[in-house]
């Protein structure tokens, strides 16, 4: 009988109950319900609950499925909350009574066994001084010992406990300083070129180590350092100053925590040396180049060693957060329980949730294939297994069962059981997820929107990237989900570029970024809406730019690159030289190629500003072409065709902005001496004059199908590819000789997606789009002339282009047809597809290969474009 009830009884017995015994009892009552509710028993020890107590890492609060205890006034917390935060996951042997946590970054493990202080970290044992223990039937583990023996520190501030990460070691190999930690470095690197300063910012790591001095001139160092940024900051610095004409390269491992920067001293055996010890130390764990820095390559097994290689250094500035760790500002919502209806906005796209809505555990619960088919995910439910799976076709795949608060990852970044907080469930068919903790896993944003009393679930911005090479800048985004940086536009007072990235929640530390070197000020970062990110660039002055598709459809890559701002012809009697001068360095990559005989000069990170075709010298040159031939890289290619076989060779002078390359049919070497007489510059072929209705307008040319792809095949065999590219050449140099701005999406025999070509003409910010095919039917009776369109922006431009076909070339009108084809769908400006004849006709097959017809298809087409700018308003769209 408890004490209450004893206590109770005897005043009943005694038949009196004054105000003050009332009283009394009140104050019993209220100490045994608390008593109740914060005192538990296990086993042979008592506990009470330490509900207010939160717990921080990386600005992230652990979400608590049991509260964690005070147990003889220890802190304890459940060790399956804990772990997964850390990038841990757990599995127990019920039998053995052992658990075994492994860390998804590099599969570290520890071995902890119910009721007993020893615990197994990486192999070595540790005592924790206190047992760990089970309570509410979960193993919690004794919070501040813990933490510390798995290589983590816990700074408290009230009741605020903040888990920070310990620099386990900074050694020295060789020229390398090797720094190691406890869990994966999140870092900004920053350069100093005037001071020669590099520093290394490991975003909340806390350190006492500190580096050896020793030989530090013979590493090509002044200084080096470890400090503690400050206190409430918890960033070290990791800085060096190097001597005069050191380099350096910058590391990561691939499977561990690990940075290594390599110091290269101005010692030309040095600077060539590569270490292979180093590999050694991390027993075959292959290095990880950073993307952002330039290493110079190994030499081959056997190849003698030069004095000659330059390391070219580079500026990076890095603002992240991590893929998986998103912050608290970034993935919060209040308890929305008691609302009718919950309005969603799943990237971009709207869903709707109508009362009453599935909390559980204080999570919400929302259906799964409801909700993130929205996001880009193919979701697969399987109810009879009482299993869902989903998955994208970047190769992220997941698989959940209803009950189990593990998430298996099955995708191509496999790195075992990911923890929700709550077990999912299927009801009525779908299986319904804790959308917080489900949404942190899978790396997207979570926002709430009062005003607009809306749910805003968005994929994360969690990285941004600036680098410095060789006079060629880029800023890379980086998202948790596909990126399309197709709204770019410059503004001129003041100067900045400013970028509209849809659908996209941002989520890093710092938000203004500065830069102040010659073209760029800084860039900001900002949430404008609830639903889209924007970054402004601020420069100094106007810098040519493009957008780079990358391979990875989860970056975007604005770059910054130089000019090619003439072409010039040198020539005598023997020799021949064209001069190219850029503003900013030519690295060029030159082939010659027979049949006909050309010479093709590709410069890499230059942007195209000269005019596009030019007169040869009728004695070694033909003719020269330059054109932007790709974004993806940056490439401006300048073709030199040639009257016959020549010579060539390439001269700097000292100017690493000018490249001469030299043409001779004699051996070079054999030429004594060189006598050139400068010509005037070379002029664009003297055929129409310019055009006032296209001048400076920018025409995207697109020769259908190409390389794998070859198109439709004719009665004859001609493969569509082949007439499609010779009449886009042609289309591309009668408009150009009107004064035209025109962009090849491909010009050569090369494939070339579909999304590309579109991505092409967009971020070029086409005038208009012209898509070169050749058409085919199963009657080989069928012949004539054909235009497709898809949008209603479309139409004139359409009628315009088809007219002037079906006057010059005479065949069959076929008419202008709406067709939803991809690249006229997707395309931003007014696009047409134009089908001059059916290669599946004999007859218009042998005039789809005849020269004279291309040219004839080339004038109408440059006739129909003049014709439809004449009738928009001031001849612009």
């Amino acid at each position: 009988m408890s004490l209450f009830a004893s206590f109770l009884l005897l005043i009943l017995a005694g038949g009196v109950i004054s105000l003050k015994h009332i009283k009394f009892l009140v104050f019993i009552v209220i100490a045994a319900i608390v008593s109740f509710v914060s005192v538990g028993f296990a086993d042979n020890f008592t506990f009470i609950e330490a509900s207010n107590i939160v717990i921080d890492y990386n600005g992230q609060h652990i979400v608590w499925g049991t509260e964690p205890v005070y147990c003889e006034s220890i802190l304890y917390v459940p060790l399956r909350d804990l772990m997964p935060v850390l990038d841990f996951s757990l599995f127990t042997n019920r039998r053995s009574l052992l658990t075994t946590l492994q860390r998804h970054s590099d599969n570290f493990q520890i071995i902890i066994e119910e009721g007993s202080p020893i615990i197994t970290v990486g192999g070595k044992q540790e005592n924790i001084s206190n047992d760990v223990r089970i309570i509410k039937n979960r193993i919690y583990v004794p919070f501040i010992n813990f933490i510390e023996k798995i290589g983590y520190r816990a700074q408290k501030d009230k009741k605020l406990f903040t888990i920070v990460p310990v620099i386990n070691s900074i050694s020295v190999e060789n020229n390398s300083f090797i720094i190691e930690g406890v869990a994966p470095f999140e870092y900004k690197v920053d350069y100093y070129k005037q001071k020669r300063k590099l520093q290394i910012r490991l975003r909340g790591y806390i350190s006492n180590k500190t580096v050896s001095q020793e030989k530090l001139e013979d590493r090509g160092i002044e200084s080096v350092a470890v400090k503690q940024v400050d206190k409430s900051n918890l960033d070290t610095l990791f800085e060096v100053t190097f001597l005069e004409g050191t380099k350096y390269n910058l590391y990561k491992y691939e499977g561990r925590n690990v940075i290594e920067l390599e110091v290269i001293p101005h010692n030309s055996a040095a600077l060539a040396k590569r270490k292979e010890d180093i590999k050694a130390i991390f027993e075959n764990k292959e290095k990880n180049i950073e993307k952002s820095i330039n290493v110079t390559a190994k030499p081959k097994e056997n190849e003698p060693l030069t004095n000659n290689i330059k390391v070219e250094q580079t500026k990076v500035i890095t603002t992240t957060s991590r893929f998986d760790k998103p912050s608290h500002n970034s993935i919060w919502l209040p308890n929305l329980k008691d609302r009718k209806q919950l309005d969603f906005s799943v990237s971009g796209k709207d869903v709707l949730l109508k009362a009453p809505f599935t909390y559980q555990d204080k999570s919400l619960m929302v259906p799964l294939k409801l909700v993130f088919e929205k996001a880009g995910y193919n979701v697969h439910i399987n109810a009879d297994k009482h299993q869902a799976t989903i998955y994208r076709d970047d190769g992220i795949d997941y698989l959940i069962s209803a009950g189990q608060l593990e998430i298996q990852n099955r995708g191509v970044n496999k790195n075992g059981a990911l923890i929700l907080d709550t077990p999912p469930k299927i009801i009525n068919g779908d299986m319904y997820v804790p959308l917080i903790a489900f949404a942190r896993i899978i790396g997207m944003g979570v926002r709430w929107d009062s005003k607009l009393e809306k749910v805003f679930v968005n994929h994360r911005i969690y990285e941004v990237v600036y680098e410095e090479s060789a006079g060629t800048r880029q800023i890379t985004i980086k998202c948790t989900g596909e990126i399309r940086l197709d709204s770019v536009f410059e503004v001129v007072s003041p100067s900045m570029l400013l970028i509209t990235i849809p659908n996209t929640n941002l989520d890093v530390p710092d938000p203004i970024i500065e830069i102040n070197d010659e073209k760029i000020k800084s860039y900001r970062l900002a949430q404008l809406t609830n639903n889209n990110c924007r970054i402004a660039i601020d420069t100094k002055g106007k810098i040519p730019y493009g957008v780079v598709d990358n391979d990875n459809i989860l970056e975007g890559t604005i770059r910054f690159a130089g000019e090619l701002t003439s072409v010039l012809l040198k020539s005598n009697k023997d020799v021949s030289e064209i001069v190219l001068q850029s503003s900013s360095k030519i690295t060029p990559i030159i082939q010659k190629i027979n049949d006909p005989f050309r010479l093709v000069i590709d410069v890499p990170d230059i942007v195209l500003k000269t005019p596009q075709f030019y007169e040869g010298d009728g004695k070694i040159i033909k003719r020269v072409r330059a054109s932007q031939y790709q974004w993806n890289p940056l490439v401006t290619r300048v073709v030199v065709e040639l009257e016959k076989d020549a010579y060539y060779n390439t001269q700097r002078n000292g100017d690493d902005k000018l490249l001469s390359v030299v043409l001779s049919l004699k051996d070079i070497k054999e030429l004594k001496e060189k006598v050139v007489e400068e010509l005037k510059a070379i002029i664009p072929k003297k055929e129409p004059s310019l055009s006032p209705l296209l001048k400076d307008k920018i025409i995207v040319i697109e020769a259908g199908h190409g390389g794998r792809d070859p198109g439709c095949i004719g009665i004859g065999g001609t493969l569509e590819k082949e007439p499609a590219l010779k009449t886009s050449k042609i289309i591309q140099e009668e408009l150009a000789q009107r004064g035209a701005k025109v962009m090849m999406a491909r010009e050569s025999d090369v494939y070339m997606s579909l999304n590309d070509r579109v991505f092409f003409a967009n971020k070029n910010r086409a005038d208009v789009f012209i898509s070169v095919h050749y058409n085919s039917f199963v009657n080989g009776t069928i012949s004539g002339t054909e235009t497709f369109y898809s949008k209603p922006i479309d139409q004139a431009l359409a009628s315009a282009v088809h007219k002037a076909m079906v006057e010059k070339l005479k065949r069959t009108d076929k008419g202008t047809r709406k067709a939803m084809l991809y690249v006229l769908n997707y395309t931003t400006m007014p696009a047409i597809c134009i089908e001059p004849v059916f290669l599946s006709n004999k007859w218009d097959e042998l005039l789809a290969n005849d020269e004279n017809f291309q040219k004839k298809v080339a004038l109408a087409v440059c006739q129909g474009i003049e014709e439809y700018f004449k009738n928009v308003k001031g001849g612009k769209k």
